[in-house]
């Protein structure tokens, strides 16, 4: 299918040394792929370094990147939310400020659109630390028992149509955004495919997920939502496809 009429959001906290090479890398691979109907949300979630100075300069720069701006952090959630009433374009693709997508996997992505109703994704050869790995593995098998769902991963870069983002409300502001929108979409009986995609090793920094308080606010966020379903009045979920 062809790449074309996608919204990124790109959430940023404190990414100053990896957020011009997310958005280089966008631009470069729409232009590759001739598609010129595509905007960039650049979010600066409450960052403290130059990575709202760098999301300003994009927007300066390029029409079709708008720069948004949080006092102070709010969420990665949150930042996913408040671009899908600013979006203008069919598809609502999340890629993350820290440039760990590689580009062949978002290409991959985006090209995968219209296999299904919607595109989620899973890590190919997970070598991230094994604390993380062992909390994300723990996390996928909890939401898969408490909704009988069968994802391979549910925070990756996800592409999913934006007007069935607005047909559901989003609670969750943390990093638990994803797997809710994940479920609340399966529960309305809509179909996913699943594409595998690869991440670059962080060359510095740490990842900001894999910390106690948003651990907590993970399964907070999680046990909200199986009470929230918990009368089992949203539909059954399709079989998943893959691709």
């Amino acid at each position: 299918m062809a790449i074309d009429s996608v919204t990124f959001i790109v959430p940023a906290l404190n990414e100053n040394e990896a957020l011009a090479n997310t958005l280089d890398e966008i631009m470069r691979i729409m232009k590759d792929e001739g598609a010129a109907d595509f905007e960039i949300l650049a979010v600066n979630d409450g960052s403290t370094d130059d990575t709202g100075a760098i999301a300003n300069s994009y927007a300066k720069r390029y029409p079709n990147i708008r720069a948004l701006h949080n006092p102070s952090p709010r969420g990665i959630g949150q930042a996913y939310k408040r671009g899908i009433p600013l979006a203008t374009k069919n598809q609502y693709m999340l890629v993350h400020g820290d440039n760990e997508i590689l580009a062949d996997s978002i290409r991959k992505i985006l090209k995968a659109a219209g296999s299904a109703d919607f595109v989620i994704t899973y890590l190919q050869n997970d070598t991230r630390p094994s604390g993380r790995l062992f909390f994300s593995r723990y996390f996928t098998r909890l939401v898969n028992f408490l909704f009988s769902l069968k994802v391979r991963y549910y925070n990756g870069p996800n592409l999913i149509p934006l007007k069935l983002l607005k047909e559901i409300t989003i609670l969750t502001n943390g990093h638990a955004f994803m797997a809710e929108v994940i479920v609340r979409l399966a529960k309305r009986g809509y179909a996913y495919a699943e594409v595998e995609f690869e991440s670059r090793l962080r060359v510095r920094g740490r990842s900001k997920a894999f910390r106690i308080k948003n651990i907590i606010s993970v399964l907070r966020a999680i046990l909200r939502l199986r009470f929230t379903l918990a009368d089992g009045s949203a539909s059954a979920p399709n079989p998943e496809k893959k691709v």
